[in-house]
């Protein structure tokens, strides 16, 4: 009987760890990570984080975080893993990555520091497509000639599956064995599957530029706010952009415009984020200035409805935020939902990534730590990752919307990378492990009480044999007395 019991309690305590793992899953604190939204899940994918040696670098992680159900960002988050089973084929952080494919499932990811499994850089543009319905990985097959891989860069698309991707820099981190920095247009057209590039020659182009936002308007103008810039290819000798001389560009015409911005200026900087509300504010936030030290104030909004733009600097109430730079943010509705990033008032000697989560309910500039309801599936949305991940909007409405057009051409060829068909990654199994988990607590009390008193009556029973040998046996009327 005692060694039935111990084993059905071996049984619970391995599906109890199973649970565990499922449901306690935290990404580990990282920056330079790359984020972008798929209906109502947020895929995370690389960053620079910590190794299982205590060493730092490049990461192949992918996992989402799942906004379809109200959450708390002090507890229970909802996270789901797929780096066991659908890892990036390489490892990155600095990249960036669009929105595509058949009912816009499919990440597209490029650019910044790629490694693969000897560490060995690569310095060539490859797009890793990576089909979030059947979690495998292609190499694509792209026409036109491709830019150098860089990195300190964003990237902004259009709703006809055009990615724009203006400057940044290569260098020795990105496989070049020299460093230089860029102003040029390329765009990858991602339902033709297409390399071009826009002629600086013919257009007033801003100089050699890195480490700005780049966010797509309504009327399919973007604009670039802060960032480093430079006159001389090599970067040698560069300056922080001023925050009220920001460059546009049409995607129309093809055109420059500096517009020098009105109202109270915020602080240069860079490693900052940049997301665009319903009306038209540019809500800016974090990074850090020429020093290494927080951006001054951490909070800006510009708002780009008017003629020129103008610059206003909000109260915040409830500041819970640390001084964040090189973190994602994502806004959805009202909530800019900021992830990841840099902690730190001196980044230049240390760096102190986080994995936590903060929202900023835009409507009041208050910081709040919920989600509150339930985020429908057609809510607006935009999404942005400093100097690594695009600014998502449509060019048609004044919603900031990820609606790209599905692809109806002929898939492109691809080369098959990885692939999982049975990984755990369902938001019912999260749910479930979060509901056994809870109890976890209890049912352990009530074995090990069962187990107690189990082991009482058994001494009870072989002491009492021990006096009277012979004579106990379990189908004996003494026995029954003692029971």
């Amino acid at each position: 009987m005692s060694f039935r019991i111990f084993h059905s309690f071996l049984l619970y305590i391995l599906f109890f760890n199973l649970i565990t793992r499922i449901d306690s899953y935290t990404p580990s604190p990282r920056y330079f990570v790359n984020s972008i939204l798929v209906g109502t899940k947020i895929y995370f994918l690389g960053g620079w984080s910590k190794n299982s040696d205590g060493t730092e670098g490049c990461q192949n992680s992918v996992f989402y975080l799942d906004l379809s159900a109200p959450f708390d960002t002090r507890n229970n988050i909802p996270w789901t893993d797929l780096t066991s089973t659908a890892g990036i084929p390489v490892s990155t952080c600095w990249q960036v990555s669009a929105l595509g494919g058949p009912d816009n499932s499919s990440i597209y990811a490029f650019g910044g520091m790629m490694l693969d499994k000897n560490i060995t850089l690569s310095v060539d543009t490859t797009v890793y497509e990576f089909n979030t319905k059947t979690q495998q990985w292609n190499t694509l097959n792209i026409s036109g000639t491709p830019p150098k891989r860089r990195k300190e860069i964003q990237i902004v698309q259009d709703n006809s599956g055009k990615v724009y991707m203006f400057g940044g820099l290569i260098n020795p981190s990105t496989g070049s064995t020299k460093t230089r920095w860029f102003n040029d247009m390329n765009i990858l057209d991602i339902i033709g599957m297409s390399w071009s590039k826009v002629s600086n020659s013919k257009h007033n182009a801003p100089p050699l530029q890195v480490d700005y936002t780049a966010t797509m308007l309504n009327n399919s103008v973007i604009v670039y706010i802060g960032g480093r810039q430079t006159t001389s290819s090599s970067g040698k000798i560069k300056n922080y952009r001023s925050m009220e001389e920001i460059w546009t560009y049409d995607t129309k015409n093809a055109s420059w415009i500096l517009v020098t911005a009105i109202g109270t200026v915020p602080g240069v900087r860079i490693g900052h984020s940049a997301v665009l509300a319903s009306d038209g504010r540019i809500i800016v936030f974090g990074g850090y200035d020429h020093n290494f030290s927080p951006a001054n104030p951490e909070l800006a909004v510009l708002d780009s409805s008017t003629s020129p733009f103008q610059w206003s600097l909000p109260n915040v109430s409830n500041p819970i935020s640390p001084a964040l730079a090189y973190h994602s943010a994502t806004l959805i509705g009202d909530l800019m939902i900021v992830a990841f990033g840099n902690v730190t008032q001196q980044t230049s000697t240390t760096s102190d990534a986080t994995s936590d989560i903060y929202i900023l309910n835009i409507s009041n500039y208050t910081w709040v730590t919920s989600t509150d309801t339930k985020i429908p599936s057609d809510s607006p949305i935009n999404d942005t990752t400093p100097t690594e991940n695009p600014s998502l909007s449509t060019s048609t409405t004044s919603t900031t919307s990820t609606t790209i057009p599905n692809d109806t051409t002929q898939a492109p060829s691809t080369t098959t990378m990885a692939s999982s068909s049975g990984a755990i990654s369902s938001h019912t199994a999260m749910v479930l492990g979060a509901s056994i988990g809870s109890l976890s607590s209890v049912v352990v009390i009530v074995m090990f009480a069962l187990l107690f008193l189990r082991w009482r009556k058994f001494k009870r029973i072989y002491a009492n044999k021990e006096a009277y040998p012979g004579v106990l046996n379990t189908s004996s009327t003494a026995y029954h007395q003692y029971k």
